[in-house]
């Protein structure tokens, strides 16, 4: 124990002995309770990053006075993290939005967990993505834990009746709610309940509910601090659990694996040799006869994409179940992996020939460039499987979940929302898009907003005010009102919203009333 720890504060018990909390562990109780409390409030991009950099720090700073080893494996978590949840300033996409925050918040648990000594083995190991697991499962080992430490001493029976009543409010919570709904035909009662929640425009009332279901979050949180200082899941998954389950289930006979297997290789052979024409169009840009270019691409694709998953999945459990104690087994599973990821290379490269060939004809959406993305990342991954039969060093699990994190993380800081739209303006205003799909952009938010205002511009200077024109006023009308004023509030602002409204400024724009003479 580092000398610099504090003191415990010792706590009066009857009975059996119980945990003894520091002074920064009790401060971490209250922080873990802000903590809860900001992420019950955290409604849009600012007030989401805010929760997570009052997690970091606090993290960083108090392990660091409990004495806890930053790692350089704790440090590359955390940092990648911290960095993917800066990303929500940059993007507006919901979809890239939800993943940010999760896994921030998953690279945060695993943060603390390995600074304090839990990690399976030293260094970035295939065994990181079972740290992850274990850091997300950790904090229901101490999930109570954080009412004793905010009361702690003389308190500590206050915090045990606060328990108790929580408890029972969660209890009574239902019926409540039930009784509410059956008595709000009275209108005084009803008036009378308005009158109640609206006090103070309804902020007082957010604010005692944002603290009471904070609750939760904060027993998480603080029990993440708690189970990882007190070594709670050492015990539960271990290196040699996992290497003994490792050596349990490899029963598979190499010759039993190669007949599992070789049917499915054969499938492909006869499948890429007869359809050969077909999808070599997509690398010629020929479009097959018969075909229009949105029935060519969505022909197959999921399919393919669904296939070269299950193959990804073939080469794992392979590698799992197959006993490898002769060589000749070790060469056979090393065949079966470099045929299967070089059949599905084939397989990616090409369902992504026939995405982009679609691309190039009706432009890019969000779904088409997460498509490509995730093709691009399964791509890379069995790359790394094909390099992992010639180094057997690698850690292929460590290496992919990085490819993962990496790819993710540009993506994210990417911009993707605007490129997209920047993409099928320019291609529209050179002539190589028939049009701008308005109605796709509609994903997009307010991250379209600055290329849709250029379209505008250039639209009345060609003198072009018909469809195109009245359909991206409307929309452009449709952004201000339901987005960007909307969302006019500090914490829903991010860099998209900004640039979005500073374009919308630069322009004038008539009113939806005005807009039939553009239709």
């Amino acid at each position: 124990m580092n000398e610099n720890i504090p003191s415990p504060i010792e706590m009066p018990e009857e009975g059996s002995q119980k945990r003894a909390f520091t002074p920064w562990e009790v401060a971490l109780a209250w922080i873990s309770w802000l903590c809860g409390y900001i992420f019950c409030r955290a409604n849009g991009p600012l007030a989401a990053m805010l929760f997570l950099g009052v997690l970091y720090l606090s993290a960083t700073v108090i392990l660091k006075k409990k004495g806890a080893k930053f790692t350089f494996s704790a440090l590359a978590v955390a940092l990648s993290g911290f960095l993917i949840g800066l990303s929500l300033f940059f993007t507006c996409s919901g979809f890239i939005q939800l993943f940010s925050y999760g896994y921030s918040i998953l690279a945060w648990l695993c943060y603390v967990h390995v600074l304090l000594g839990n990690a399976l083995k030293d260094g970035f190991t295939d065994y990181v993505a079972l740290d992850f697991f274990k850091a997300a499962i950790a904090p229901f080992f101490s999930i109570a834990g954080i009412f004793r430490a905010l009361f702690y001493g003389r308190g500590q029976k206050s915090g045990k009746l606060i328990l108790k009543i929580i408890i029972g409010l969660c209890i009574a919570f239902i019926p409540t709610v039930v009784v509410l709904a059956l008595l709000s035909y009275d209108s005084a009662f009803n008036s009378l309940l308005n009158n109640i929640f609206s006090l103070g425009e309804g902020r007082i009332f957010n604010m005692i509910l944002a603290a009471a279901l904070g609750l939760p979050v904060a027993m998480y949180i603080f029990g993440a601090y708690i189970s990882a200082e007190d070594r709670k899941t050492a015990n539960v998954i271990t290196v040699a659990s996992c290497e003994e389950a490792a050596k349990t289930v490899r029963v598979a006979p190499a010759v039993t694996v190669l007949a599992a297997t070789a049917p499915i290789l054969f499938i492909y052979i006869v499948f890429f040799i007869s359809q050969w024409s077909y999808y070599i169009s997509g690398f010629t840009g020929v479009l097959p006869e018969g075909f229009s270019y949105a029935d060519y691409a969505r022909e197959g694709f999921f399919q393919l994409c669904i296939v070269s998953v299950i193959n990804l999945a073939i080469v794992a459990m392979a590698g799992v179940f197959m006993n490898r104690g002769k060589a000749a087994a070790k060469w056979a599973l090393k065949a079966i992996s470099i045929i299967y990821a070089i059949c599905t290379l084939v397989l990616i490269a090409t369902a992504l020939a026939k995405l982009f060939m679609y691309i190039e004809y009706y432009g890019l959406t969000p779904k088409r460039v997460y498509a490509a993305w995730f093709m691009a990342v399964l791509a890379i991954v069995f790359i790394l499987v094909i390099i992992k039969q010639f180094v057997s060093r690698m850690q292929l699990i460590a290496a992919s979940l990085s490819v993962l994190v990496i790819m993710f993380a540009l993506l994210s800081f990417s911009g993707s929302e605007r490129l997209i739209a920047r993409y099928n303006v320019d291609r529209y205003l050179e002539g190589s898009l028939a049009t701008v799909d308005v109605s796709a952009m509609e994903p997009l938010r307010f991250a379209s907003v600055p290329e849709m205002v250029r379209l505008k511009t250039e639209l009345e200077e060609r003198g072009e005010t018909g469809g195109l024109y009245g359909e991206t006023l409307r929309y452009l009308n449709i952004m201000k009102i339901y987005e960007i004023d909307y969302n006019d509030e500090l914490g829903h602002m991010n860099l998209p919203w900004i640039l979005a409204r500073k374009a919308l400024g630069s322009v004038y724009l008539p009113d939806l009333g005005e807009m039939e003479m553009y239709y």
